[in-house]
């Protein structure tokens, strides 16, 4: 039996930035069950979570330990992290630290784990590095070809991924759009493969047709077909 866990889009859009969902598909294999088998699983309720975090709130912190990282080096994200051992473990600053190693870009998701010691606490961040990016390919583009689409990504080849940079990208591309008139382009959708493709997605805005008011005499055809702009054609 296959399990899929789906991956969500990193951006959408000029300002939006997705960094805490997973950025690629990855298919886990688990045993096959028998025909009268059956596993169901539920997730946590939340005051599950809040239950089991209660358990440290309140500890000293006595180490934090970094853990999966390859190519991103550990004082690079001990060093974003806003609590320090000897600091005292709150909800707030456990969500200040999440959010600050998301935010150097480089992990697509992200889990902590603790430890009781008798000191205190230890805080196990487990992170999960982007893909290596090898290249882009694009699609839902008709006014800019795919090479000068491509050519906005300019991402360093054989590196993992950087998210900012990838946003950073995305709203190069869509000024592109706007600085020749096709104000509505938008870029709906970016994803990574687990091969390192980037996947890009755009919406021209495309004129789904015309509407004439005001005309008495005149028949509707007449007045649209004199229009540049055609049913069909990006909104320019």
């Amino acid at each position: 039996m296959k399990k899929q866990k789906l991956w969500r889009p990193l951006t959408v859009g000029l300002t939006a930035m997705m960094l805490a969902a997973p950025v690629y598909a990855e298919e886990i294999q688990t045993p096959a069950m028998g025909a009268d088998t059956s596993v169901t699983q539920t997730a946590p309720s939340s005051h599950q979570e809040e239950n089991k975090l209660a358990l440290y709130i309140g500890k000293t912190i006595t180490k934090q330990i970094i853990e999966g990282n390859v190519a991103v080096p550990e004082a690079e994200i001990a060093a974003a992290l806003k609590t320090k051992p000897g600091m005292q473990f709150t909800e707030a600053g456990l969500s200040e630290d999440l959010s600050a190693i998301y935010d150097l870009g480089w992990f697509y998701d992200l889990r902590p784990e603790f430890k009781t010691v008798p000191e205190g606490v230890q805080v196990i961040y487990h992170v999960m590095e982007n893909p290596v990016y090898q290249k882009t390919e694009v699609e839902g583009n008709t006014v800019l070809n795919k090479q000068k689409v491509a050519s906005f990504f300019d991402l360093e080849q054989g590196k993992i991924a950087n998210l900012k940079d990838i946003n950073k990208c995305v709203q190069k591309l869509e000024e592109e759009y706007r600085s020749n008139g096709y104000i509505l382009a938008r870029v709906t959708d970016v994803h990574m493969e687990k091969d390192g493709t980037l996947k890009v997605a755009a919406n021209e805005g495309i004129v789904e047709g015309f509407k004439v008011k005001g005309n008495v005499k005149t028949k509707d055809y007449v007045v649209t077909r004199e229009m540049k702009l055609k049913k069909g054609e990006p909104f320019n």
